[in-house]
C-alpha cells in the first residue's frame, strides 16, 4: 500500500507528541487521579494511581516504531525486479509495476469533454 509508511510516521510523530506533553503534565502533577463518588448525599474523593493514556501511547508508538523500522512499501514490487529480465518476461505481476501503469496511462487515448455548440452563441451574446 502506497503511503502507509508515511502514514505510520505521522502518527508516530503525533504519540511522541502526546507522550512528551502528558509527561510535562504529569511532571508536577501528583500520581493517579482523582475519583468522585456519592455516598448518603455526602461526596466522596479517592486517589487512584492511573496513567492509561500514557501507558497506551507508548505501546503504540513502540509497535509503530517496530513497524516501520523494517517497512518497505516496494518490496512485492522489488521480489519482481529482482529477477533476470528473461525470468520477468514469463511472469505476469500480481499488480502492474509503477512503470507497467505510466505505460498503460501513456498509451490511453485521451478523450476530451468537447464544448456543447450553443456554448459559442451564449458566450458571443453575453458579450455583445
Amino acid at each position: 500500500m502506497k503511503g502507509l509508511k508515511e502514514l505510520l510516521l505521522h502518527e508516530q510523530e503525533r504519540l511522541e507528541t502526546i507522550i512528551k506533553k502528558t509527561k510535562i503534565s504529569l511532571k508536577d502533577a501528583p500520581t493517579g487521579t482523582l475519583r468522585l463518588s456519592r455516598s448518603h448525599n455526602k461526596l466522596q474523593y479517592y486517589r487512584c494511581t492511573d496513567e492509561k493514556i500514557l501507558k497506551l501511547a507508548e505501546i503504540r508508538l513502540l509497535q509503530i516504531q517496530k513497524i516501520t523500522k523494517d517497512y518497505n512499501e516496494n518490496e512485492i514490487e522489488e521480489i519482481y525486479f529482482n529477477e533476470r529480465e528473461e525470468r520477468r518476461q514469463l511472469i505476469t505481476p500480481i499488480e502492474p509495476t509503477w512503470e507497467q501503469r505510466v505505460e498503460e496511462w501513456r498509451l490511453r487515448e485521451y478523450k476530451s469533454k468537447g464544448f456543447r455548440e450553443d456554448l459559442g452563441r451564449l458566450f458571443l451574446q453575453k458579450w455583445n
